[in-house]
């Protein structure tokens, strides 16, 4: 019932939540920010990835209508408003707001949402140990929000800035984590389970995405064209996920007992 409840409160909010994304997107496109340094190809084709996970969070949500396509479709929405960078409109000031509200919303949030999902999918835990959970999960959403509500009501506070990328290593770590979540889902899944919900594409998908990354980090200057254009791979992830998401339903709605497992 609580579920039910956070899905109708939420789930209207998401369409909002998606036209911002879009405006942000077409400012970044006309407007991009001095911090970033991609070349104008790689923008262009980052934010086409940003509408692609928006896109497919909303057809998830709208294919399963439970709290883990919920905080997937937040996910996608947040992805969209990363891929393709920061907005650099307006005065100095103005525009080391918008690069804070960027890092706040596109890292923190989006890994935050990410990691919720993997715990929540599929329900592996009692009500009071998801609850417990979700303070650490939200913790530095919280923390950076404080952060943010502060210089945005002080403007001149810019020294605040640099403390925002102390959560960038805690969204890489929530990445990771959440990663290794789904991993585990997979490893302890019955074959059932496994194949049902569709956890070998999952977790396939994210060690493809990932894999270029790493090696990018590695050996690649990050600024570089093909830096940027190893990043694409992570295009593979929102399908898989939406996909996993809407299966269990769609099993459980089928007259086939062998569906039955894949129940959410």
């Amino acid at each position: 019932m609580g579920g039910t409840r956070l899905v109708q409160r939420w789930g209207g909010w998401l369409w909002t939540a998606a036209a911002g994304v879009l405006v942000w997107r077409a400012l970044g496109l006309w407007f991009p920010h001095s911090a970033g340094s991609d070349p104008e190809l790689v923008r262009r084709l980052a934010a086409l990835m940003g509408l692609w996970f928006m896109a497919w969070g909303l057809w998830g949500f709208r294919a399963a209508g439970d709290v883990p396509s919920l905080l997937f479709a937040g996910y996608g929405i947040t992805s969209g408003m990363h891929w393709g960078g920061p907005v650099g409109l307006g005065s100095p000031s103005a525009q080391n707001l918008l690069l804070a509200l960027y890092v706040v919303v596109s890292s923190v949030l989006t890994q935050s949402l990410f990691l919720h999902l993997a715990l929540a999918f599929p329900p592996a835990y009692g009500r009071s140990g998801r609850r417990a959970g979700l303070l650490a999960v939200y913790l530095p959403v919280l923390a950076a929000t404080l952060l943010l509500a502060v210089l945005a009501v002080r403007p001149s506070s810019q020294g605040l800035l640099r403390y925002f990328y102390v959560f960038l290593p805690i969204a890489v770590l929530y990445s990771l984590v959440g990663g290794g979540v789904w991993i585990h889902r997979l490893v302890t899944a019955d074959p059932t389970s496994r194949r049902s919900r569709r956890l070998p594409l999952v977790v396939g998908a994210m060690v493809l995405a990932w894999l270029p990354h790493a090696v990018a980090s590695a050996s690649v200057d990050a600024g570089s064209l093909l830096a940027g254009l190893l990043n694409l791979p992570f295009a593979l992830v929102p399908p898989a996920l939406a996909w996993a998401l809407a299966r269990p339903r769609r099993a459980a709605a089928s007259p086939d007992p062998a569906g039955s497992p894949g129940a959410a």
